[in-house]
């Protein structure tokens, strides 16, 4: 497990959870089962199951500028209430599965995934579009994504 977040009001701001492995079992990047969680500039990587995962418990989450690479599925949104703002998913196997109606995402890039959305949204922009104002001053494992 890398991070579980269970306090509401929690905020997180450029953490990277890499190589999460507790013998398959929740080795989520980011889990959250809290209220009114802003997650910002973070990365999951390598992590055994997904990047980031906002459960059913959840509600009001903001996710901006985080990317996921090389975990099972890179956004697991499954709260109500979610904002997800200029996020990639990157050589996962799943890019994003959303689960629920009422998740707003702007800004999205899903690419070289297995499946670039489990739930399709209108408004995540597919793998042939440019992400313009995705932020380049991000580092680590994803400083070679071209976006």
């Amino acid at each position: 497990m890398g991070f579980e977040i269970e306090g509401d009001g929690t905020t997180l701001n450029k953490c990277i959870a890499q190589n999460c492995n507790s013998n398959g079992i929740l080795a989520d990047g980011f889990h959250f089962t809290s209220n009114n969680v802003s997650i910002s500039y973070c990365q999951a990587y390598k992590c055994v199951r997904n990047g980031f995962n906002a459960d059913s418990l959840s509600n009001s989450t903001v996710l901006n500028y985080c990317q996921s690479s090389y975990n099972s599925i890179g956004f697991v949104i499954q709260s109500p209430a979610t904002l997800l703002d200029s996020c990639v998913a990157f050589k996962n196997n799943a890019g994003f599965n959303l689960a629920l109606a009422g998740i707003a995402i702007e800004h999205c890039f899903a690419t070289q995934n297995l499946t670039n959305y489990t739930f399709f949204a209108s408004n995540v922009q597919n793998s042939n579009t440019q992400v313009n104002n995705a932020d380049p001053a991000l580092t680590g494992p994803f400083a070679g994504v071209n976006l």
